[in-house]
């Protein structure tokens, strides 16, 4: 069964790896359960200069959390619920929000919104390759592949649990196809591209595909 896959229209001759710029953080507080007395690394009241990251780096993966209520404060926009659940790469340690909370920005939103480090579920502190997962719509990577390229198809590897695949997807692995067009992004943020092969059936993650020429 084909999956769902969010698509921005992007040529594959436009590869583009986009830089991420702040715009503003998420506001409004939800009725999301308080977080109570805490030190250390998940507590809010820090200051810019003493921030505590819980040893993030640009390019750590975490997985985006709800923030949980600091103080009556949770800083919270509707748009970051979308996002949710999705792992994704840091690319920005974006200081404290206004309630001294350490934040992060990340990838998945482009820069969008300011992450509370508290709330993440770190994946990996290290940093990962230019194959990642967790991509933006905005700035897809799709590793210098082009429409038309011919590439050996390999199966998809999980990105923190996610593999998006199809047991009729078997068939093809190993077989040699030919780019079709560029499909955007799947659910986990990983770039996809349409092939020949299977009449643009699935979507493809490029970090899959080997090139034979």
């Amino acid at each position: 069964m084909k999956r769902t896959v969010r698509s921005v229209g992007c040529a594959l001759a436009l590869v583009a790896i986009g830089g991420v710029g702040g715009v503003g953080c998420g506001g409004g507080a939800q009725g999301l359960s308080a977080a109570g007395s805490e030190a250390g690394s998940l507590a809010c009241g820090q200051t810019v200069a003493g921030a505590n990251f819980r040893g993030l780096v640009i390019g750590s993966v975490v997985r985006l959390r709800p923030h949980t209520e600091w103080r009556g404060d949770t800083n919270w926009a509707d748009d970051m619920a979308m996002m949710v659940g999705m792992a994704t790469t840091v690319t920005q340690l974006a200081g404290v929000d206004a309630s001294g909370c350490p934040a992060v920005r990340v990838e998945a939103d482009g820069g969008t919104f300011a992450w509370r480090v508290r709330d993440l579920e770190v994946l990996s502190q290290q940093p990962v390759g230019r194959d990642r997962c967790g991509q933006s719509p905005e700035a897809i990577d799709y590793l210098g592949l082009q429409i038309g390229a011919p590439v050996r198809i390999g199966r998809h590897r999980s990105w923190y649990g996610d593999d998006n695949w199809a047991t009729q997807m078997d068939a093809y692995v190993g077989r040699e196809a030919r780019i079709m067009d560029g499909a955007g992004i799947d659910a986990a943020g990983c770039p996809v591209v349409r092939v020949d092969i299977d009449q643009g059936t699935f979507a493809w993650r490029a970090r899959d595909l080997t090139p034979t020429r």
